[in-house]
């Protein structure tokens, strides 16, 4: 082979998206948990601070809670993985048991010591009583805005989640059923997500007569945020048929053109969620404005940004971001992620008052920087001694024993 052959055959290869793998392995998604609580942590430290009324970059501030966005695509893209891949191998069901108990580890012990924290160690503003405790331990506190106590206010995401993890096993289900009697249709599962994700766009009217007039949340339940969760599953569907072999060849050299053009997506996902930060989004903060057009609009928006940012995490592993977002120590940044988002609020309440803060006074970049030291250093203890010896629980509990073809 000639020096120019070898060369233009080196930078072929180098151009060539990689082949999509069919494990389960995205070490780039780790990194992009890092990214999303910072997002979290700022957008708080702002609201504590007073940002979201004083600060030039209130909007941009107030907007990070974007970051939930891209916890909520990253779950759904996880989660359905297993399910999507026995549907294309005609597979078993995945196990029940072993689903809900992974889950409760990963997310109850921690969150538990969280609500301990939060009750004997922020100012609550009324008496503790055993219903607070079995809501938030329940995680159904957020039905209710009185439900909520302070130190706690930000799980309503994490009720959300809950919520999704209760029905996402109904879709997988349906999904491996319908696939067994027709084959692999992964049209017929697109479709079904985007009816689902327009019932994210649906609920903001279907419960204005509710949301402006009682004291009841319905714009914090899963069907508000249920665009996001199907966003990251939609981007574990194509993932699990291009891994597969029978995508069409138009449909892969669209899906390469992507993958080949991480940078254009992300400048892409920037420029969504700089629109989110217009007055077509709505209010910031906390607001009695009617917000029903606006909040389909925010979530929608939010849904294209977290979707199209987590795209080159997963598709583009030779990309700078996918680079970035892999490196060890947004990985380990990312691992010890839930810890900080759990903890970060009642640190950060406990920070304002070691500042001699009052609420909504303060300065947002060192409340920031301070929380997220904090946070971090918490997190890790709490993944050593909490998180971790939770995991090692999991072999208690395992699925049916699949005999060897």
């Amino acid at each position: 082979m000639t020096e120019p052959t070898r060369l233009r055959a080196r930078a072929a290869a180098h151009a060539a998206p990689a082949a999509v793998p069919d494990h389960g392995l995205f070490p780039a998604l780790d990194g992009m948990r890092a990214v999303a609580v910072a997002m979290v942590v700022a957008t708080h430290a702002a609201f504590w601070t007073g940002g979201y009324q004083n600060s030039a970059f209130k909007a941009p501030l107030a907007r990070l809670d974007a970051g939930v966005a891209i916890f909520f695509v990253l779950s759904g893209f996880l989660l359905v993985r297993p399910w999507l891949q026995a549907a294309r191998d005609n597979g078993p069901l995945p196990s029940l048991r072993v689903y809900f108990w992974r889950r409760a580890l990963r997310i109850l012990p921690l969150y538990w010591l969280t609500i301990a924290l939060a009750f004997f160690g922020v100012d609550q503003e009324r008496p503790i009583t055993a219903a607070d405790w079995v809501r938030h331990l329940l995680l159904v506190q957020t039905g209710k805005f009185s439900w909520l106590r302070p130190g706690l206010t930000h799980t309503w995401s994490l009720s959300t989640e809950a919520a999704f993890y209760v029905t996402l096993p109904l879709f997988g289900i349906a999904a491996v059923l319908w696939c067994r009697r027709r084959g692999w249709q992964p049209r017929a599962l697109l479709l079904l997500s985007a009816a689902l994700a327009l019932v994210s766009v649906w609920w903001p009217y279907a419960i204005h007569g509710v949301r402006y007039t009682s004291d009841w949340t319905p714009n914090l339940w899963l069907p508000a945020y249920l665009s996001w969760f199907v966003g990251g599953m939609v981007l574990a569907l194509v993932q699990v048929h291009a891994a597969g072999s029978s995508m069409s060849s138009r449909t892969r050299r669209w899906l390469d053109a992507l993958r080949a053009a991480p940078g254009i997506l992300v400048v892409v996902a920037i420029a969504v969620w700089v629109m989110s930060c217009s007055p077509i989004a709505g209010p910031l903060g906390l607001s009695t404005v009617d917000q029903t057009t606006s909040a389909a609009v925010r979530s929608t928006l939010y849904a294209v940004a977290a979707v199209t940012l987590v795209f080159p995490a997963v598709f583009s592993p030779q990309s700078l971001l996918h680079r970035f977002l892999a490196h060890p120590v947004m990985r380990r940044l990312g691992e010890v992620s839930y810890g900080v988002f759990l903890l970060h609020i009642v640190l950060l309440e406990w920070l304002m008052w070691l500042f001699g803060w009052p609420l909504f006074t303060g300065n947002t970049l060192y409340l920031f920087a301070a929380t997220m030291v904090v946070s971090t250093a918490a997190a890790e203890l709490s993944f050593r001694f909490i998180e971790a010896p939770a995991r090692r629980l999991r072999r208690l509990v395992k699925g049916p024993s699949r005999r060897r073809e």
